[in-house]
C-alpha cells in the first residue's frame, strides 16, 4: 500500500507550471489532497515545487490518516533537485526519499552526473543497515527519478494539446524499482466539482514494473493483470494546470488522489480551494 501511493503520488507531477529560465522569477507551487482506498480515507499528500532560475526544487510529503495510520503508521517523503535547461528540459541532479511504518524505516539517496543526468550511484538503507539496490545496475542509465521525470512530462503535453503526439513514455528508477509510465491524452471536456463547471485534460497512465517489485507488491501485480489497468489523470485547465483528480481503473485496486487546495505566486500565498 505504501508504494502504491508513492508511485500515485508522483503521477500528481504529470503537468508542472512553466519553469523558469535564468532571466525568470522564482515561483512556487503547493498542492494539498486527500488520498483513499475503496471509498475510505487513508492520507494526506502535500507536494511544493520551488522554481528559481535554472534550478527545481520538488517535495512530496504523505502520511497516513484513519485506520490506515493506526494499522501502519506509514509517513514517506520524496525530494528531487533538478536542474532546467534554457528550453525548460529537465535533467536529475539528486533525489532522496525516505519511508517509516511500524515496522520499518528505508532511505533512498540516487546521485546523477550534473552535465549527463546519468545515475553516478544508489545508496540504500533499511532499519539503519546500507544495502543495495533490487534493480541491477544496467537498468539504470537512460532513466530520471519519479519526480523529474514526470516534471519532463510537462514538454509533451503541451505539444499533445497542440497538435502534436497524443502518447508518451517515460523510463523510471526510483532506487528500489524500475518502471514505465505510459501516458495517452485522451481528451478535453468539463466536469462538475463543488458547483463549479471545470475545464480538464483527461489522460490515460499505464504502468509498466520492469524490475525490483516484489510478489506481494499491491501496485505491481496490479498493473500486471492486464491491459485494463490503468490509472485516469485529470488536469485542471488554467494557466499552470495542475492534477484534479487521479484514480485507478480495472481490477480490484480502488485508490483515489483529490485536490483539496491548491497556493501559487511567489510565496504560495494566492490559495484556492478545490474541495468537493
Amino acid at each position: 500500500m505504501p508504494r502504491l501511493l508513492m508511485i500515485l503520488a508522483t503521477a500528481l507531477l504529470l503537468w508542472q507550471p512553466g519553469v523558469g529560465t535564468a532571466a525568470g522569477p522564482a515561483r512556487s507551487l503547493d498542492l494539498r489532497l486527500g488520498m483513499s482506498y475503496a471509498g475510505v480515507p487513508v492520507g494526506k499528500l502535500r507536494i511544493q515545487i520551488a522554481l528559481s532560475g535554472s534550478q527545481a526544487k520538488t517535495q512530496l510529503d504523505m502520511e497516513s490518516r484513519g485506520l490506515a495510520a493506526m494499522l501502519t503508521g506509514y509517513q514517506g517523503s520524496a525530494t528531487a533537485q533538478t536542474h532546467l535547461a534554457a528550453d525548460g528540459a529537465p535533467r536529475s541532479l539528486r533525489y532522496d526519499t525516505f519511508e517509516e511504518t511500524k515496522r520499518y524505516n528505508r532511505k533512498r539517496v540516487i546521485r546523477y552526473d550534473p552535465a549527463t543526468g546519468g545515475v553516478l550511484d544508489v545508496k540504500s538503507w533499511k532499519r539503519g543497515k546500507l544495502g543495495q539496490s533490487k534493480v541491477p545496475p544496467q537498468l539504470w542509465q537512460g532513466t530520471t527519478d519519479p519526480l523529474t521525470a514526470l516534471l519532463g512530462m510537462r514538454h509533451w503535453l503541451q505539444a499533445a494539446t497542440k497538435g502534436g503526439p497524443r502518447e508518451t513514455a517515460l523510463e523510471v528508477f526510483d532506487g528500489g524499482t524500475r518502471y514505465t509510465l505510459r501516458a495517452e491524452l485522451l481528451e478535453h471536456t468539463e466536469i462538475e466539482r463543488g458547483g463549479r463547471s471545470l475545464p480538464v485534460f483527461h489522460l490515460k497512465v499505464r504502468l509498466v514494473p520492469i524490475a525490483g517489485f516484489n510478489p506481494r507488491d499491491t501496485l505491481g501485480n496490479w498493473a500486471s493483470e492486464g491491459e485494463d489497468r490503468w490509472i485516469e489523470v485529470l488536469l485542471l485547465d488554467r494557466a499552470e494546470p495542475v492534477p484534479l483528480l487521479i484514480r485507478t481503473r480495472g481490477g480490484r485496486l480502488a485508490s483515489t488522489i483529490e485536490l483539496e487546495s491548491l497556493c501559487t505566486g511567489s510565496g504560495g500565498d494566492d490559495c484556492v480551494d478545490y474541495g468537493s
